[in-house]
């Protein structure tokens, strides 16, 4: 099934917007068009379809471009080989699973949203840990952690052991 967002993208191409091998966008007459970037760092165009302005992704274009319909395969996802959401040349776009995707950022950027993502889920804040491993050093246990931060014992075994939290 095509979504919404998939459709506009085959709309634009039949429309004949492109995007040339170097990653930049041209109308159907070759002029450059005028590029926005949102907060993810993901470029796009504006262009009219039923009488309203779409933005169309360079990344998805440039993907159905090379590949057809297959970059609209469920579970698949556009991927820039270079980390580099902004690079939407030939070279560097490809299509891969969610996982394969996260592989192509930066290690210290998927290190810093981990750790982030970690923390939101998390209802222990550094001082937390910081206090828990002195005083596991005194010799306090595992259920006294358990008891006083109502946490799994695993979770506390994982903290005492550095296992996790291992930046602090």
């Amino acid at each position: 099934m095509i979504l919404k967002q998939q459709l506009y993208v085959i709309k634009a191409f039949e429309k004949g917007y492109r995007v040339l091998l170097c990653g930049v966008p041209v109308s159907k007459f070759g002029h450059v068009l005028k590029t926005r970037t949102n907060s993810s760092g993901y470029r796009s165009i504006g262009i009219k379809l039923d009488g309203k302005t779409i933005s169309i992704y360079l990344h998805k274009l440039m993907a159905y471009q090379k590949f057809g319909v297959d970059c609209f395969k469920h579970g698949i996802e556009v991927r820039h080989f270079n980390g580099n959401s902004e690079d939407n040349s030939y070279f560097n776009i490809g299509l891969g699973t969610h996982s394969e995707n996260m592989l192509d950022v930066e290690v210290h950027i998927r290190l810093r949203n981990g750790r982030a993502a970690g923390r939101a889920n998390s209802n222990l804040e550094d001082k937390d840990i910081l206090d828990m491993r002195e005083e596991f050093a005194k010799g306090r246990t595992l259920s006294w952690a358990v008891s006083k931060y109502s946490i799994a014992k695993s979770t506390a075994s994982y903290i005492k052991n550095r296992r996790t939290y291992k930046y602090l």
